[in-house]
């Protein structure tokens, strides 16, 4: 009796310990390890990231605590907007989400356009101050290989690089 309950505790430590390996400690998200296992299991899949840009000057100036917060809020707000989507937190200020399927060029582009008006006007409140975020976002059309990840990378660099407030990657 007693084997059967040291294996019932193994079976669940090692469920806690994979679903931590998985899981953002901050904002209980999947993250950028869930991210790629399920972009590997379905490589159908659409990917559309998101940065906070202002998200050093918030740290900066609140300091750390409000940071956190802010990146809490984030995700309730992310998880809130996109209840179809699974949301994922990479890193610091970054998030990222799949679509259940690629889209073409200009379903994707219309998109996006949709999203970045929903979500310019999006503010964090704390202590009766609005915190203000700033977002830039990419996203690929049509992939169809297994480099999605690196090319929507690509896409959000440039995108912050040229000030846009998205990017679309294209093999052209």
């Amino acid at each position: 009796m007693e084997i059967v309950n040291n294996e019932t505790v193994i079976v669940k430590c090692r469920k806690q310990l994979l679903n931590t390996y998985f899981t953002d400690n901050l904002t209980s998200l999947a993250n950028i390890y869930q991210l790629r296992k399920d972009l590997e299991d379905y490589p159908e899949r659409g990917l559309i990231l998101i940065k906070v840009d202002n998200f050093v000057t918030i740290n900066n100036f609140y300091g750390f605590l409000v940071g956190d917060y802010v990146i809490e809020e984030i995700a309730k707000y992310l998880k809130k907007f996109f209840p179809q989507h699974k949301i994922y937190r990479l890193s610091g200020a970054e998030f990222a989400f799949t679509l259940e399927e690629k889209m073409n060029f200009y379903s994707l582009k219309k998109y996006l356009n949709q999203i970045y008006e929903e979500m310019r006007s999006f503010f964090v409140l704390y202590q009766k101050s609005k915190i203000f975020i700033d977002f830039t976002m990419a996203s690929t059309a049509g992939i169809e290989e297994n480099s999605i990840f690196s090319k929507v990378s690509m896409a959000l660099n440039y995108a912050k690089e040229i000030k846009a407030p998205f990017w679309i990657y294209e093999e052209s």
